[in-house]
């Protein structure tokens, strides 16, 4: 039981990429596919797009955590601090302290990356079969 609570977010993360690949799947407004060579085509029209976004949420995680934003979100807080606070107009916190304080808290993103990577090895495999 300790492995699914451990390993939770990957189970998450699979289960609503499989959904979505569902919905892609059986959303379409194509009547049935005939052949099995379409079918391996919309499957892999359908796990490619879960998988890119998942993928690239996880490359946005990962971009975050290095704390390529911080920049821009001290900046935008310190242009909305200055536009509607008149007292005191300036951050009480430098960026150094800003960008150590976020930098700190570091958020998990591995399993966005493998998940989507095997979502988009599945429509590569979905598409050679096409073939």
């Amino acid at each position: 039981m300790d492995f699914f609570r451990n390993n939770k977010r990957y189970f998450i993360t699979f289960a609503i990429g499989l959904a979505w690949t569902l919905i892609m799947y059986f959303g379409r407004d194509i009547a049935p596919l005939p052949g099995r060579n379409m079918v391996f085509y919309a499957l892999a029209d359908a796990t490619f797009i879960p998988g890119v976004f998942i993928f690239s949420f996880g490359i946005l995680m990962l971009i975050s955590n290095e704390g390529l934003f911080n920049g821009v979100t001290y900046g935008m807080k310190a242009l909305w601090k200055a536009l509607s606070d008149r007292k005191n107009p300036k951050m009480s916190e430098s960026y150094y302290d800003y960008h150590l304080r976020k930098t700190g808290n570091k958020v998990r993103f591995g399993f966005m990356l493998i998940i989507g990577g095997l979502f988009i090895v599945a429509s590569i495999v979905f598409s050679m079969m096409v073939y």
